[in-house]
């Protein structure tokens, strides 16, 4: 019989996480009793079919200061009489200081849910406050625990990443530079497994791509959070410059965060208005149609000064799986999908290269279309749901 699992994660549902929502539907596809424990609970969607699949199985933990989170969390206070529990506290005290040890508290929800519900193994995703929690958690409960890594969650933001390593089973890593950053964990490096994430092909149909419209501009697409790794402010440099200024080529942004103010600016700096527009995220088959009504996506990602820096974004695979052409940078996790033969690479953060391989890619329909079905090739070879989730379900079956 398989195990229960308890995954654990920041937000549910949350349209740039959907790999979260790939992994544990595909779990449960294979027999795995699976609830998802969010410490926030994402905005409704629109119909998204890979997030409805889920919809039963989301638990919401409440909030710190939530009656039933107090309650618990004092009823944990004669737990510190155990020696492992006082050191769980010692450490989060140590590194998260007083205000973390508060936002931490609802591991004791979390906890007495596990207990409670029968749970038999934890699986945290992101370095960074939902595994402290889970970690602290699976502890209380003497459960088993993995977490996975990713990108500004183990760059930049990891929380007791040498703890919670010595505790868990085993660690994942989503892209090749998430693995180089848990080698440096003298602790995490044996325990490290590469699993890639994947999409469930059979909701991607390839489409034979056949270039921009007859009559109509051609049209830009990005999608993705209004963050610095984004590249969005070159992108809209990009397309001011002169090998895109004459070609009267559209742009779309998809997406929200905290960088939209800058966007903003930029935009009204580089007097673009009439050729961009600023739209927020879709959702399942809306997202679908976006892709289908554009010519490229563009994938203008940098490397951030703080560390921070994407890995494989569902956007670039999504795009590749349905025959969108992509030109991107090569930044992050994205020489590991896209290159000359997949797609259009530019050096990151350097707006007049980035027009002239856009501007390249526009002119090559064949050569565009060739490449969009050697990234299809690719994302079927490394990418495919079905075979990337073994490692993690190998554990938790």
């Amino acid at each position: 019989m398989p195990k229960r699992v308890a995954v654990v994660t920041g937000t549910a549902p949350k349209w740039s996480e959907r790999f979260v929502a790939r992994e544990c539907a595909e779990l449960r596809r294979r027999g795995v009793d699976l609830t998802v424990f969010a410490l926030r609970g994402g905005e409704a969607p629109p119909p998204d079919d890979e997030w409805a699949e889920l919809a039963g199985c989301i638990r919401v933990l409440p909030g710190i200061f939530a009656p039933a989170n107090m309650a618990t969390m004092f009823g944990a206070v004669p737990r510190l009489a155990e020696s492992g529990a006082r050191r769980r506290l010692g450490a989060v005290l140590k590194s998260l200081r007083p205000s973390g040890v508060l936002r931490c508290s609802r591991a004791h929800q979390l906890g007495r849910q596990l207990r409670h519900d029968g749970f038999q193994h934890v699986h945290a995703h992101f370095a960074g406050l939902p595994s402290t929690i889970a970690w602290l958690a699976a502890a209380e409960s003497n459960l088993p625990l993995t977490l996975s890594g990713h990108a500004r969650d183990l760059f930049v933001e990891p929380q007791l990443l040498e703890t919670k390593a010595a505790y868990a089973q085993a660690l994942f890593a989503c892209h090749p530079e998430a693995v180089a950053k848990l080698a440096q964990v003298p602790v995490a490096g044996p325990k490290c497994v590469y699993m890639r994430h994947g999409l469930p092909l059979e909701r991607f149909p390839f489409s034979e791509y056949t270039g921009p419209r007859e009559g109509q501009p051609a049209r830009l697409l990005a999608v993705g959070r209004h963050v610095e790794k984004k590249g969005f402010a070159d992108l809209l440099r990009a397309l001011a410059q002169p090998a895109l200024a004459n070609i009267g080529a559209t742009l779309t942004i998809l997406g929200d965060g905290p960088g939209a103010v800058a966007l903003v600016a930029e935009l009204v700096q580089s007097k673009l208005h009439a050729r961009v527009r600023f739209e927020p995220p879709r959702w399942g088959a809306e997202l679908r149609l976006a892709y289908d009504a554009a010519t490229l996506l563009v994938a203008p990602f940098v490397a951030c000064n703080d560390g921070d820096r994407d890995g494989i974004p569902n956007a670039v695979l999504e795009a590749m799986a349905l025959g969108l052409p992509v030109v991107g940078t090569d930044a992050g996790g994205l020489p590991e999908i896209l290159d000359a033969s997949t797609g259009f690479v530019a050096p990151q953060r350097d707006p007049k290269a980035l027009a002239v391989t856009i501007a390249a890619a526009l002119a090559d329909p064949a050569g565009a279309a060739a490449r969009a079905r050697a990234a299809r090739a690719r994302v079927e070879e490394r990418f495919d749901i079905r075979k990337n989730i073994e490692p993690l379900l190998n554990i938790v079956q």
